[in-house]
């Protein structure tokens, strides 16, 4: 899966199990777990490229 079909995925996700999610700007803005999510995905993947400083940071 492509980062953006994840980032969507993880968006849908959100709103199916936060009822006060407002809008999708307030999720990429202001939901930490959804930075985690996004953080991690990105640490793996330069993992998996033998890239492992970044991901330590």
């Amino acid at each position: 899966m492509s980062f953006i079909t994840n980032i969507r995925k993880d968006i849908k996700a959100v709103f199916e199990h936060d009822p006060a999610a407002a809008s999708t700007l307030e999720v990429l803005l202001a939901y930490p777990g959804f930075h985690a999510r996004q953080f991690h995905r990105l640490a793996y993947t330069l993992f998996r490229w033998h890239i492992p400083v970044l991901p330590r940071l």
